[in-house]
């Protein structure tokens, strides 16, 4: 789908999640942050006031998150989505499990995070954000589709596209934990690109890049806008 306004984005992207909630109320979601899903968790939480769509029986989960950052941190992403989705729908806090960057122990808090999903049976939406350089939940071009929750290294353009938005260089990370490449694969997925393609231009071609694997994905419903 190829849209033209932000506008137009936002609401081609809701239409997606809301079809997915009316046809299963207690869907698990996977969503991510960034600047990417601004207008879609807006117009969500619009729809959802105006008794439209409801997220309230769904469950959530958070696609990365920046290693020792804790939720409590307005740079962690976990604050992001606390601040645009769960607050203000007041969503119970038990439908709700999002990848703790503060872990003691990255590699268990990884494992748990899988195991959750397994639990309850797998994810039945994914949103995906196209990064700039082609990431996809921190799976950066070159990451391996069948790949697991795990700590892994940033770009450069990652950590500085972080510093530009977290209180200046002082604040960069070098590392994060993405969701497992599997998991954002294997459910359908609504993949959005508020550029003109730029980020899967930028992530090659090739079978390993995440922009384009996502783009090859059987069950992705790509949307693309013209500008910001």
């Amino acid at each position: 789908m190829h849209v033209h306004t932000a506008a137009e984005f936002a609401q081609a992207a809701a239409d997606v999640v809301t079809t997915q909630l009316q046809s299963k109320p207690r869907s698990v979601l996977a969503l991510p942050t960034g600047s990417t899903p601004l207008g879609l968790y807006a117009e969500l939480v619009r729809r959802s006031r105006a008794g439209f769509a409801s997220l309230a029986e769904a469950r959530i989960f958070d696609l990365d998150e920046y290693c020792g950052l804790p939720s409590s941190d307005p740079a962690s992403f976990a604050a992001f989505i606390r601040a645009r989705l769960i607050v203000p729908l007041m969503l119970a806090e038990d439908h709700v499990r999002l990848l703790r960057g503060d872990a003691p122990d990255a590699a268990a808090e990884c494992a748990d995070y899988e195991q959750a999903i397994a639990n309850i049976g797998g994810i039945d939406l994914c949103v995906l954000g196209l990064g700039q350089n082609g990431h996809v939940a921190f799976n950066e071009p070159g990451a391996a589709w069948d790949s697991r929750a795990r700590v892994v290294e940033l770009s450069a353009s990652t950590r500085a596209r972080f510093a530009a938005h977290a209180r200046g260089p002082g604040r960069r990370r070098p590392t994060g934990l993405p969701s497992a490449s599997k998991t954002s694969r294997s459910p359908p997925c609504a993949a959005l690109d508020r550029g003109t393609g730029q980020a899967c231009r930028e992530g090659g071609t090739g079978a390993r890049s995440s922009g384009p694997g996502v783009a090859r994905h059987e069950s992705v419903a790509p949307s693309e806008c013209d500008r910001h």
